[in-house]
């Protein structure tokens, strides 16, 4: 299933609907975005060249990303781009957070995708990003 079906699937099942979900993903990557990279569309490198882009993404995480959707849909390169990293972001928040929160969908992408939520290791990370809300 792609992120976009998922997404589909989702708004039209949640109560609240489609503007309270895109809503709280919109404020998650905005404050992962400044958390990451200060808000910078290019900004350098981090943890030792790995992390790149405006959401600071490891390869594993496009590896994943393309193992969600099936295809090779993203490369290492697409981690320069803000709007395919928030894609990057947004199809890993829904396959493994689907109703999740704010909280857990910036935790899960600092941590490991399942346990990143509840490793102890990601609460300052949220700390961090529940101050740019």
């Amino acid at each position: 299933m792609t992120a976009l079906s998922l997404y589909m699937l989702l708004t039209a099942t949640h109560p609240q609907g489609e503007l309270y979900l895109h809503s709280r993903l919109s404020l998650a990557t905005t404050a992962m975005w400044q958390v990451e990279s200060g808000g910078r569309r290019h900004p350098p490198a981090g943890d030792g060249g790995r992390a790149v882009g405006p959401l600071q993404i490891w390869p594993i995480r496009v590896a994943d990303c393309n193992r969600i959707v099936g295809s090779d849909r993203w490369t290492l390169a697409d981690r320069e781009s803000l709007d395919e990293s928030v894609a990057m972001f947004v199809t890993s928040c829904l396959y493994y957070w689907p109703r999740g929160t704010i909280e857990q969908w910036c935790r899960h992408w600092n941590g490991s995708p399942t346990r990143g939520p509840s490793q102890q290791s990601t609460i300052t990370y949220w700390q961090r990003c529940r101050k740019e809300l």
